[in-house]
């Protein structure tokens, strides 16, 4: 995009001259140095390992109030809720998400009552970490 400002400068002489096809031949060469990027970013999943991380530091509180256990349960639904959405939408296969599901049940089971706890969400976000590696571009 930067090279365009130069190559317009240098197109008008022509065109003021009258010398269309020459203009013409600048434009399209500059217009054939684009390049497309892509970058795809798998929002449900990046909002689900967010969750994840903000009820992880849940679970390593001592004295959790009941609100905050029902909260505790709630993001892991919520979580539940974005990767069904990236599913959705056609990020990974099944077969991911078969094994996300069920790291989510554990993960339910295991939080379930007022005890803290440790290393209870590393598995899980170690996974998505590693599903999200593809799509991390720099």
């Amino acid at each position: 995009m930067a090279t365009y400002p130069d190559v317009i400068k240098r197109v008008i002489p022509l065109i003021d001259a009258n010398k269309l096809k020459n203009a013409q031949a600048a434009l399209q060469t500059a217009l054939n140095s684009l390049t497309v990027i892509n970058y795809v970013f798998p929002l449900p999943i990046i909002r689900a390992d967010e969750i994840l991380e903000n009820a992880q530091a849940l679970t390593k509180k001592t004295n959790r109030t009941n609100a905050e256990n029902e909260a505790l349960v709630r993001s892991i639904g919520d979580a539940r809720l974005q990767l069904e959405t990236a599913e959705a939408l056609g990020y990974g296969n099944q077969d991911n998400y078969r094994v996300l599901y069920e790291r989510l049940d554990t993960l339910e089971e295991r939080i379930g009552g007022n005890a803290p706890g440790t290393g209870y969400f590393e598995e899980i976000r170690n996974f998505i970490s590693d599903y999200m590696e593809p799509f991390d571009k720099e």
